[in-house]
């Protein structure tokens, strides 16, 4: 249940101009913009293909219009967003910080790539706010039970304030997806949102000790079981 250690080489990263700075578990982005930037690490494949929940915490300073990066993203490609879209994979899924133009349109989007492009939007991020962000993947659930995906954003603590809840669903024609890579940070190169956004993404946890032990508890239970029964 530790956080995720965004240090070599545990994660690498890519950073031509200097826009993100790693510690152990914290991302800083300063005016991370359109470019070829991101912190992934490597889970092997087919990683993450069961059901999952994981946390995460973010914020966005949304100083200027046209800005966007994803504080958390799965996906089986390594690279910036746009070309994760556009590549033979093309599966992804994750919230990006977003603002358009203007105030008003400061967005947290929560993105399904599958390849279909899927979205659910929560409305008037606040700049500056800490959220704590949930994802919980039901693998077998949704329209077409190939995937159901979750996210809880809240303020004050994981189980602080609910702010919003935003539902995906793998596309009919969409098959369920086991992804590869996990990033901590992720920058979209698109000509349309040249500008930077500031902010952190920051403790991220996997959960993965707790499904482990889920899974041994589970195999001594059974084995115990049979063996009272001989």
């Amino acid at each position: 249940m530790a956080n995720e250690n965004f240090l070599p080489p545990n994660y690498t990263e890519e950073d031509p101009t200097g826009a993100i700075a790693v510690d152990t578990n914290i991302i800083t982005m300063t005016l991370l913009d359109n470019q070829i930037a991101y912190v992934y690490k490597d889970a092997n494949i087919n990683h993450f293909s069961e059901d999952f929940t994981h946390q995460f915490e973010g914020r966005a300073d949304f100083t200027v219009d046209t800005s966007w990066w994803f504080p958390y993203l799965l996906s089986n490609s390594i690279s910036e967003f746009r070309a994760i879209q556009t590549d033979g994979n093309g599966v992804a899924v994750g919230p990006r910080f977003r603002r358009d133009v203007g105030v008003g349109q400061q967005i947290i989007q929560f993105i399904l790539e599958d390849p279909a492009t899927v979205s659910d939007v929560m409305p008037n991020a606040v700049a500056g706010t800490l959220y704590f962000f949930t994802i919980d993947r039901d693998d077998d659930a949704g329209v077409n039970s190939k995937g159901l995906y979750t996210l809880y954003v809240r303020t004050g603590s994981h189980t602080g304030t609910l702010v919003d809840t935003l539902v995906l669903s793998v596309s009919a024609g969409g098959s369920k997806i086991d992804f590869r890579y996990v990033y901590g940070v992720c920058a979209i190169n698109q000509s349309g949102f040249p500008n930077g956004l500031s902010g952190i993404s920051q403790n991220l946890n996997l959960n993965e000790a707790v499904a482990a032990f889920a899974v041994l508890q589970e195999y001594f239970q059974e084995n115990f079981q049979a063996i009272g029964n001989n």
